[in-house]
């Protein structure tokens, strides 16, 4: 559309020269050499420059790959390893590869007390852990093993989910994120010998896993005069040499370890019921986008209902797989378990102030009077 006033044909005509003279003219090389404009021209390039990064990153395909080294001690065949191991190829799918995970399985990264050390130094991100593992983070979880206290599975799968979220607030307080709790069956007494009164195990070269306060504690109300503080993974090689006679194990874990050759009795009364956790460190939980921790935690209770059902049956199939090795259960006599009983009851008191409060423990023997009156 043309203007029919000359003047403003005159204004546009001039206009039309400054704006061309910007681009061609004696004024543009002014313009190129001056400072101002150059830094005006920066600003208009960013503006449009820093909007893309910023969609490119934002971008799923763009994140950065987080890879978790997870550290365990069950060796490379067992349920534990090769369940470990189909939920972590989940993760990695259903996260699109944002999420991998490394599994250092058997001991790899040492014993519980070296890959805790290295969880909190930052050597290792994640870890599946026993008892001793995970009170080595959170003293308080301890409570859930204490000898006697929970006396068969379905027990330990009710108390573990019913206190799961108290835990995971004392791991928060420590530094690491707690994904879930899974018992993993009873602790026997394996022994040379049979066993009717504690005086049977007194004397005996009985393995104490280094560094747990919790077995040093029951060892010293069972009489055992001279307990041999070992790693897990020295357990098989002081077996083999005589160094250690007598242990507590899982029937799964002593069969997984290799150790029940050199046991001929099994204490027929479970010490405890155990239980395993896996467990993050905080910065590297930090570090994972909110959908891929939701990813996360939905296959790990994946793996930890798979491991409660499986690791049961396997433990009932692996006790009555040593007996047919020849391995015979052995029992305290009437007196012999009362002495037994109260001596493990002093464990829960001693304990109180040290690993746990007294409050925290009232509210699991509260909870297992619960489940006992529902299940009769």
């Amino acid at each position: 559309m043309s203007s029919s006033n000359p003047a403003s044909q005159e204004s546009l005509s001039r206009s039309g020269r400054r704006r061309g003279a910007r681009g061609r003219g004696p004024l543009a090389r002014r313009d190129r050499g001056d400072p101002t404009t150059s830094r005006l021209r920066l600003w208009r390039a960013a503006w449009v420059f820093f909007p893309a990064v910023l969609l490119a990153l934002a971008s799923p395909g763009a994140a950065r790959a987080i890879n978790l080294k997870l550290a365990i001690i069950p060796p490379e065949g067992t349920t534990w390893t090769d369940f470990v191991k189909e939920a972590a190829t989940r993760i990695e799918q259903d996260t699109q590869g944002r999420v991998k995970i490394t599994l250092y399985a058997g001991g790899q990264m040492g014993d519980e007390v070296d890959v805790v050390r290295k969880l909190r130094l930052g050597q290792v991100e994640a870890a599946g852990l026993t008892g001793m593992g995970l009170g080595a983070l959170s003293p308080e979880v301890r409570v859930l093993e204490l000898p006697l206290l929970i006396r068969e599975y379905r027990e330990a799968e009710y108390i573990g989910h019913e206190m799961y979220s108290t835990f995971k607030t004392t791991f928060e307080k420590k530094g690491a994120v707690l994904l879930g709790l899974a018992p993993y069956g009873g602790i026997y007494i394996f022994t040379q010998k049979p066993v009717s009164r504690l005086s049977d195990i007194a004397g005996e070269k009985a393995w104490v896993w280094a560094g747990d306060p919790l077995a040093e504690v029951i060892y010293k109300e069972l009489g055992v005069v001279t307990p041999v503080s070992l790693s897990i993974i020295e357990v098989l090689p002081a077996l083999q040499t005589g160094m250690v006679n007598a242990f507590y194990n899982s029937p799964l874990g002593v069969i997984a370890l290799q150790w029940y050759s050199h046991a001929k009795y099994i204490v027929d009364t479970p010490l405890t019921m155990a239980f395993s956790g896996f467990v993050v460190s905080q910065k590297a939980w930090d570090a994972i986008s909110a959908a891929d921790r939701a990813v996360i935690i939905q296959r790990t209770n994946d793996l930890i209902g798979r491991l409660t059902e499986q690791v049961a049956e396997d433990n009932e199939v692996a006790l009555r797989g040593l007996q047919k090795r020849g391995i015979r259960f052995t029992k305290f006599d009437p007196a012999g378990f009362d002495e037994f009983k109260a001596k493990m009851d002093t464990v829960h008191q001693k304990l109180v102030g040290v690993l746990y409060p007294k409050s925290l423990l009232d509210l699991v023997q509260h909870k297992l009077e619960e489940y006992r009156a529902k299940h009769p």
